[in-house]
C-alpha cells in the first residue's frame, strides 16, 4: 500500500518533567517550540535542520522524528514511505526540556497529518511508547498544560490540567546527559519512606500548580528519589539552584533528568535569572537562561500558506 503524503507542518514544545517530587509521572509545557515540515519525497528519508543539534543529530532514518513518523506510516500499512522533514529546533538538546520527546512527538503528528489526521491523539501517545518509553514529556508536549500519567505495560493513562498564566526560569548548562545516562545513576530499590514522602509532595505540588499557590510549591516541591542521586554528578547544579532560591524563587529543582534547572516565581524572574547565571559563572560553567511561559496549548498543526 503507498500512500498519498501532504504537506505538513506542525509546532511542538518545550516541556518540563518530574517537577521536583513528581518522578516520572508528571509534566507541563513550555512557550519554546520545534517545527517540523514533512512532505512526501523520492528516495532515502532526508532530514533538514536549523538551530539546536543542527551539526549532532542525525541527517537520515535514524532521526528521532524520522522514526516517529515512520512508525505511523507503518501503522497505516505503508513501510516504504518516501518523505523529507525539515526542522527547526529553539528547544536545547539534552537539557532536561523534552527535546527528545518534543521530536518524537512533532514526527507522529506531522505523519498522521500527512495521511489525513488518521489516528486518535491516544493512538499517537501510545504509539510514542516504543521511542519514549517514559510518556512524560510526550504527553504534556502533546496536550500542553499540566499532566499526570501513569504508564505501565504500554499503556498510558493521563489527565490534563489547565494552568493559570505563570513564568518559569529555566538555566541550561552547556553540559550534555542523556536521560538514558542520568537514569543510570538511580538506586534499583528505595525506602518506603522516600516513597511515601514523594507521593505527598507529588500530589501537593499538582495543587499547587493548578492554583499558583507559591507558598505551597515552596514547601512541597522536593524530592527523594532521583534529584539526590543526579545532583552528585551535575557539579555546580546545586549552586544555581540554591541561587534561584536566595533570590526569592518559591521553588527550584532539575526540570526532567538534568542538567538544566526550572525555578518558578510569581514575580522578580529577571533577577533570579541573573543570581542563576551568576551561581554558573562563579562555578566556570557555560549556562543559557531562558525566562518563559507555560504553555496550555500542546503540540498542533499550523495553517499551510501554500
Amino acid at each position: 500500500m503507498t500512500l498519498r503524503i501532504q504537506r505538513a507542518h506542525i509546532q511542538v514544545p518545550a516541556t518540563s518533567a518530574n517537577l521536583g517530587p513528581g518522578f516520572d509521572c508528571m509534566a507541563l509545557a513550555l512557550d519554546l517550540w520545534n517545527d517540523v515540515i514533512l512532505e512526501s519525497a523520492e528516495g532515502n528519508v532526508r532530514v533538514a535542520i536549523e538551530g539546536e543539534g543542527a551539526r549532532t543529530l542525525p541527517k537520515d532514518g535514524r532521526n528521532r522524528v524520522a522514526q516517529a513518523a515512520s512508525q505511523v506510516f507503518q501503522k497505516a500499512g505503508d513501510s516504504g514511505a518516501r518523505f523529507s522533514i525539515e526542522c527547526t529546533n529553539r528547544i536545547p538538546v539534552s537539557s532536561g526540556m523534552g527535546s527528545s520527546a518534543a521530536a518524537a512527538v512533532g514526527g507522529l503528528i506531522a505523519a498522521n497529518a500527512a495521511i489525513g489526521n488518521s489516528y486518535s491523539r491516544q493512538n499517537l501517545i501510545q504509539l510514542c511508547l516504543p521511542l519514549e518509553v517514559h510518556a512524560d514529556n510526550a504527553v504534556a508536549a502533546f496536550v500542553g498544560g499540566l499532566v499526570i500519567l501513569s504508564a505501565e505495560e504500554g499503556r498510558v493513562l493521563w489527565r490534563r490540567y489547565e494552568l493559570p498564566q505563570m513564568q518559569v526560569c529555566v538555566i541550561v548548562p552547556e553540559t550534555h546527559l542523556s536521560t538514558g545516562e542520568s537514569r543510570s545513576l538511580l538506586p534499583e530499590n528505595i525506602d518506603h519512606r522516600d516513597a511515601v514522602f514523594n507521593m505527598g509532595k507529588a500530589l501537593l505540588v499538582a495543587d499547587a500548580l493548578r492554583n499558583a499557590d507559591y507558598r505551597l510549591l515552596a514547601e512541597a516541591m522536593q524530592d527523594r528519589l532521583h534529584q539526590p542521586y543526579r545532583m552528585a554528578h551535575l557539579p555546580g547544579v546545586e549552586d544555581i539552584i540554591q541561587a534561584a532560591k536566595l533570590a526569592g524563587a518559591a521553588a527550584a529543582v532539575l526540570s526532567g533528568a538534568g542538567p538544566g534547572v526550572i525555578a518558578f516565581a510569581e514575580s522578580g524572574l529577571d533577577g533570579i535569572q541573573t543570581a542563576m547565571l551568576a551561581a554558573a559563572k562563579e562555578r566556570k560553567l557555560a549556562v543559557r537562561g531562558f525566562i518563559l511561559h507555560v504553555s496550555n496549548a500542546g503540540a498542533n498543526e499550523k495553517e499551510s500558506a501554500e
